[in-house]
């Protein structure tokens, strides 16, 4: 069944765009940037991965302000906002309670959100995340991809889904690297990148 997108409007003003499939205990997926929710499902590998949890829970996926078919033109991008639009998702659904998953770059606000509101958390799940900013962007390999970001996007986008896909997955790797390319601008994924950069939720660990 394909998702039907909805919107809702944050309390800073970005409309987010989002969908809810499937019956059971909620799960938000928190948003790792750069997000299509509309072209991702079109993505077989991803598509089947969201269907594993589809089919025992209804899955909530979201774009961040300033990715897909969420408000592109944002003033400001920081842990804040990215807290703001998963809370704006969860309100808009009604959901009191659910499980909250956060996978790299999304992680921080996973940790963020269930740290403020614990009441509604009722598990995290944190994958391939962490709590300080630097250990993610300082990584060899990341900060090699923001220099080729800043040369030459196309091979940015095409190297980074590679790695993800593996090069043998020509096919699925292209389609994802095109996905990026409409998802979220270079300008916008710089800012995104130099904003998490700082970002620390060590302090909040203990909390959640």
């Amino acid at each position: 069944m394909e998702p039907q997108i909805r919107y809702c409007k944050s309390s800073d003003g970005p409309s987010i765009a989002y969908w809810s499939i499937g019956v059971g205990a909620p799960i938000i997926d928190a948003g790792q940037p750069p997000t299509h929710c509309e072209m991702e499902w079109q993505l077989p590998p991803v598509r089947r991965w969201y269907e594993r949890f589809t089919a025992h829970h209804q899955f909530v996926r979201f774009d961040t302000r300033g990715c897909g078919l969420s408000s592109r033109a944002i003033a400001e991008y920081s842990l804040d906002t990215m807290v703001n639009d998963l809370e704006t998702v969860a309100d808009a659904l009604a959901l009191e309670q659910f499980i909250l998953m956060g996978a790299i770059n999304s992680g921080y606000a996973a940790i963020a959100y269930a740290a403020r509101h614990p009441e509604r958390i009722s598990r995290l799940i944190l994958w391939c995340a962490c709590s300080r900013g630097h250990e993610f962007f300082d990584d060899p390999g990341t900060r090699a991809l923001r220099d080729m970001a800043d040369r030459d996007w196309h091979m940015m986008t095409e190297t980074a889904a590679r790695s993800r896909f593996s090069w043998s997955a020509d096919e699925h790797a292209r389609a994802y690297a095109s996905m990026w390319r409409a998802a979220i601008t270079p300008e916008v994924q710089g800012k995104l990148m130099d904003s998490l950069a700082g970002v620390d939720v060590t302090s909040l660990l203990s909390e959640v």
